[in-house]
């Protein structure tokens, strides 16, 4: 299911720079971005046992990825795009006056790539996968199952960090995690910089996934 996501997204480039000025051509990159998107979530929520619906709505997805504990973070694009998305899945297919604008194809192509690059949906290897944790990974996935690349090493990292104690603190013994906590232990003083660093290391403006990001990775 991840591999094809990426594929789509992967196809929908190429579309769109190759048919720059082909409205049909740009119907197909659209409705493949559409695609890669459900892909992703409706993958995800599979990994967490639920039994997606028949449905391309990402909204709806979006949802149900937030209330069953998968392992997708949406991204402030995606949230605020979901209805486009859903559009270009039926509009392109039966309605042969929509077309969809190249300036949109080339915006949802920067924010679909942010949204799985932090989802390991790529084959950039995750440089929290250190030799530690991929020995650690390997003990918890079934006998003789290797990852084959950086795209199933990733996948399968986000998967398991919560077995790995990676994910958010949920312990209410734990002592709650703030941004000064790694402002203090790296000896950052221009903490305004550092957040703007963070909001683009981690492509998102979320003060709340930032810092579960910090702590799952930087800490």
């Amino acid at each position: 299911m991840f591999r094809k996501a990426l594929r789509d997204y992967d196809l929908s480039v190429l579309i769109m720079e190759t048919y720059f000025n082909d409205e049909l051509g740009l119907n197909n990159a659209a409705y493949h971005l559409q695609q890669c998107v459900e892909k992703v979530l409706k993958g995800y929520l599979e990994c967490v046992g639920v039994t997606v619906p028949r449905t391309h709505k990402i909204g709806n997805l979006l949802k149900m990825s937030a209330k069953n504990g998968s392992s997708f973070t949406s991204t402030d694009w995606l949230d605020a795009h979901a209805e486009m998305l859903e559009a270009w899945e039926s509009e392109t297919k039966y309605n042969a006056e929509f077309l969809v604008e190249y300036k949109k194809i080339r915006e949802a192509v920067k924010g679909i790539g942010d949204a799985l690059k932090l989802n390991g949906i790529c084959q950039e290897p995750d440089t929290a996968i250190t030799p530690e944790i991929k020995t650690r990974l390997l003990a918890m996935l079934p006998k003789n199952r290797i990852p084959a690349d950086n795209l199933e090493w990733n996948i399968f990292f986000r998967i398991y960090r919560s077995k790995l104690g990676l994910n958010d603190h949920q312990n209410n013994a734990d002592p709650p995690f703030s941004l000064d906590d790694y402002f203090k232990k790296y000896g950052i003083t221009d903490k305004n910089a550092e957040v703007e660093r963070l909001q683009v290391l981690f492509h998102t403006t979320d003060m709340n996934r930032i810092k579960q990001q910090v702590r799952d990775t930087l800490m």
